[in-house]
């Protein structure tokens, strides 16, 4: 029996709520082998973000989880790219830039 790859796109434009879904289920579903994030995003709300980056490690502990960044990883973008098992990226990929806050009093 050949191995089953789950594919999982994140983009910019990504809906937290399904992406959650479907990642939970990959990670129950006992013929799925492995998991391949496809990324491309910029980052956004640190909120959503560290729930998915949780969620990507402790499925880490389950079975592969490889990034393949296609474009950008930025900010929670690599976040969450980080939390992978194996990450793969473009020589043309725009890697890091975690975000900072400066108060001005």
């Amino acid at each position: 029996m050949k191995p089953k790859i789950g594919i999982v796109q994140i983009p910019c434009d990504l809906e937290f709520q399904k992406i959650m879904r479907t990642l939970i289920s990959a990670a129950k579903d006992a013929e799925i082998n492995g998991l391949i994030l496809i990324i491309d995003n910029d980052g956004g709300d640190i909120g959503q973000f560290s729930a998915l980056h949780d969620l990507i490690k402790k499925i880490t502990t389950i079975k592969p989880v490889i990034g393949l960044v296609c474009g950008n990883a930025c900010s929670s973008g690599y976040w969450i790219a980080s939390a992978t098992s194996y990450l793969y990226c473009s020589s043309a990929s725009d890697i890091g830039s975690i975000g900072s806050l400066s108060l001005i009093h």
